[in-house]
């Protein structure tokens, strides 16, 4: 694997409108950034694996547990009570395109104008 990354997170249109629902109802003043994504990566292999492969050595603040979101959600669960309730895992694809996991990268099939990021980490 050369020094690129590819990107592991994704997020559901509909847990972007649910954190959107939630942020103009929140009891808070000011601006605040949170990040908004799914709960699991777009790998079919453990977070922790994944970082000790791209990043070797590299010591863990907490420990990472099964296909757990890379990205740090948790500001946007404490402030906004975000709760991503979506993954691609449970997504059925439209007919005539390959079933989630594309055929044999083990990450999300891409189609043409889809965001879906298909990995070699997958395989």
């Amino acid at each position: 694997m050369g020094p690129e990354v590819e990107p592991v997170g994704y997020v559901n249109a509909r847990d972007v409108a649910q954190a959107v629902r939630r942020a103009l109802e929140a009891d808070v003043t000011g601006s605040h950034v949170a990040i908004v994504a799914a709960a699991d990566t777009c790998m079919r292999r453990d977070s922790a694996d994944l970082l000790a492969e791209v990043f070797p050595g590299v010591p863990l603040q907490r420990p990472v547990v099964g296909r757990e979101t890379l990205l740090a959600i948790d500001r946007a669960r404490s402030l906004l009570g975000y709760a991503p309730e979506h993954s691609w895992l449970d997504e059925r694809a439209p007919p005539g395109w390959p079933a989630a996991g594309g055929p044999a990268r083990g990450g999300a099939a891409r189609q043409p104008g889809r965001g879906a990021s298909a990995s070699t980490w997958g395989r």
